[in-house]
């Protein structure tokens, strides 16, 4: 058995860190046993019935099974019921010789008659089993009976109500710790639909307070600059063209900002579609009119490549950019900072505390924004009070779900087409027999191969068939004895991290085994393939995320998806064969991930929330109109707790 030590460590690692997440890690499902069915062939059945025998059975070397039989007293029929790897239940179960049991299950029907899997109980005791039954996602070393006392351990604890008392009774609505009672242990189905009721109600309600906030924060008038030649002067020294899109993007922006209206605008495109180089000379806009620029990315590998690239383009300026990641500001740097000498500072979340003294900060530039944790994302909403902003988003969106993200006053730009150096990655699928072949060519001709794993270690009993890290490392490896194949993870200290990366840029990795911590920020032109090891665990935008990490230099770039699922078994895998435009794909994801049902199994994170507001258009904009006299105070106190559970959902994988 585990100790409590491993117990908390494994719910860190799904991001539960506290009983008010745990109460929140809600079952996946449920099993209604408030009722004997009898015998339901290919389906959920709870039977009633004499056990008529227990035996003890053995198969293999030195595994063994128990065999019960229980005689349904509705039927009159045998059900075999097999209990397998519990041998130490074998006296309990053989107790109940000739007793009245309860027994629920999956019943299939074969030549040996009626058998029963994915047992729920076998028991004496009936009216203990003559309810719901929650059915939590598994946690390898925690039994379902020991999640439930956890669970059960945490509601003792209230949690804060944040929806007022006048919206509970319009809508008709469990106060929250009842709803989170009635979620985790329900005493009848209609009681379980009301506690899901309330908690999706929550979802719409966090996405009504959001833009409201939003709405009543907005300001309409900005930072008014005069200054635009040198901006204009580099885009003339570029070494390559500006797309369209690009330009009309960076002339609308610099129009707005001419005008002194205020900017918070989302500048979305397709990966490697050049958002970057368009925030670049906003921000030099901002520098020729004496503002300074806070450039803020989710990783420090991604602060330390835009750094490279700024300092790069502004050389011929002399304009000086800071580089704050990983260590402290020195004393030094932050005088210069607050006296004006460095108009660019890039980093991570760091770079907005409040130890980083600006002089006159004119504008926030925030790569991924969704990427950073709550208190991340409250810091650049303090900014954004303060300065212009733009964030960027590889995850094209249409406007409607954008602005639901962003803010009801967000501008939305959006960038089309693509450099017209970079040629169209070539998309393929295999079942994982053709690894070998297809791969050889690629690092013949000395180029580099990425292969992106679901999870760093799996539990192989709760998911057999999913590659991790490790394993794929050591596969890799046998497969291509010649070639240097190394990994990197979220495990690993940022300079382990750092170290393999640069190896792989330099060329001396061939092969680079990782998880999605490439999603973001590894840009190397001579990789062109990306391997999607179990393909079907991905989601559509995030397949379509990494294969953008391939295909940014002038070669001919490839994306395999590996799968035993075939195209036609798994619509996302079909999507992304069929379809490369970022903006489609998005268009496709919703639609997949749109299946969440105001009263059905709850989804995760942020996008369950995006797809509720979406479904349940008519409702969400009641609740919009029903809160528009609250007290801002009071929607950032329910903002501010979903949002923070919001974190913890969303990472659970």
């Amino acid at each position: 058995m585990l100790s409590m030590t491993e117990i908390r460590q494994r719910f860190i690692k799904k991001h539960v860190t506290n009983q008010y997440q745990l109460r929140r890690f809600l079952p996946r499902r449920y099993l209604d046993n408030t009722h004997e069915t009898g015998i339901l062939v290919d389906s959920y059945s709870v039977i009633i019935g004499t056990m008529v025998s227990c035996d003890n059975h053995k198969y293999g070397d030195r595994q063994s099974f128990i065999k019960i039989v229980v005689l349904d007293r509705l039927s009159n029929r045998r059900i075999n019921i097999p209990i397998f790897n519990q041998p130490y239940k074998y006296n309990n179960y053989h107790n109940m010789l000739g007793q009245t049991v309860i027994a629920a299950g999956d019943i299939k029907q074969d030549i040996y008659g009626y058998t029963m899997s994915r047992v729920t109980c076998v028991d004496t005791n009936i009216t203990n089993w003559m309810k719901i039954i929650p059915v939590y996602s598994k946690i390898s070393g925690i039994s379902d009976e020991r999640m439930k006392m956890f669970i059960d351990g945490t509601l003792n604890y209230n949690d804060y109500e944040t929806v007022p008392l006048e919206l509970r009774q319009k809508y008709g609505l469990y106060d929250i710790n009842t709803a989170l009672r009635m979620a985790n242990f329900p005493i009848t189905i209609d009681a379980e639909t009301a506690a899901n009721h309330r908690l999706a109600f929550d979802d719409l309600y966090y996405m009504a307070a959001r833009f409201e906030i939003s709405t009543r924060t907005a300001e309409s008038n900005g930072i008014k600059l005069s200054l635009a030649q040198r901006a204009d002067k580099i885009i003339d020294t570029l070494p390559y063209k500006l797309t369209d899109d690009q330009m009309s993007v960076y002339s609308q922006i610099k129009q707005s900002l001419m005008t002194g209206s205020k900017v918070k605008a989302l500048v979305q495109g397709d990966v490697s579609c050049g958002k970057t180089i368009v925030a670049f000379l906003i921000a030099i806009l901002f520098a020729e009119n004496g503002y300074q620029s806070a450039i803020m990315a989710p990783t420090k590998i991604l602060a330390r490549q835009h750094f490279d690239k700024l300092t790069k383009l502004l050389e011929p300026t002399g304009y000086k950019v800071l580089l704050i990641s990983g260590k402290k500001i020195t004393k030094k740097q932050a005088k210069q900072l607050s006296d004006g000498e460095y108009l660019f500072v890039i980093g991570t979340h760091g770079i907005l505390s409040d130890t980083v003294i600006f002089h006159n900060l004119g504008l926030v530039v925030i790569d991924e924004e969704h990427k950073f944790g709550v208190a991340q994302r409250q810091m650049i909403k303090d900014k954004q009070l303060i300065a212009d902003s733009i964030s960027m988003t590889a995850t094209p969106t249409p406007r409607t779900l954008a602005r639901a993200i962003y803010g009801n006053d967000v501008q939305v730009y959006s960038i089309h087409t693509m450099p017209g150096c970079r040629k169209k990655t070539i998309t393929q699928y295999d079942n994982g027999d053709n690894i070998q072949q297809i791969v050889t060519p690629i690092l013949q001709r000395h180029e580099q191969v990425y292969v992106v794993c679901p999870a760093i270690d799996v539990d192989e009993e709760v998911m057999p068939d999913v590659l991790d890290t490790s394993h794929a490392v050591a596969i890799y490896r046998k497969m291509f004895p010649n070639y240097n194949v190394q990994e990197i993870n979220g495990s690993m200290s940022v300079k382990q991290t750092e170290q393999t990366i640069g190896d792989f840029k330099n060329g001396s990795i061939d092969i680079l085994i990782s998880t999605t911590v490439i999603e973001v920020g590894v840009d190397v032109p001579n990789a062109t393939m990306i391997i999607i090891q179990n393909a079907e665990r991905f989601g559509l935008a995030g397949m379509h995320q990494l294969r953008g990490r391939v295909g940014r230099g002038d070669k001919q770039s490839y994306c395999l998806l590996v799968s035993q699922k075939s195209p036609e078994d798994n619509q996302r895998i079909s999507a992304l064969l069929s379809v490369s435009d970022g903006f489609k794909i998005a268009e496709i994801d919703m639609q997949l991930r749109q299946t969440g049902t105001l009263f059905g199994e709850r989804q995760s994170g942020f996008n369950k929330c995006v797809d509720e507001m979406l479904a349940y258009h008519d409702l969400f904009a009641d609740i919009q109109q029903s809160i528009k006299h609250i007290d801002t105070q009071i929607l950032m106190q329910h903002i501010f707790k979903m949002e923070t559970y919001i974190q913890a959902e969303g990472t659970k994988n």
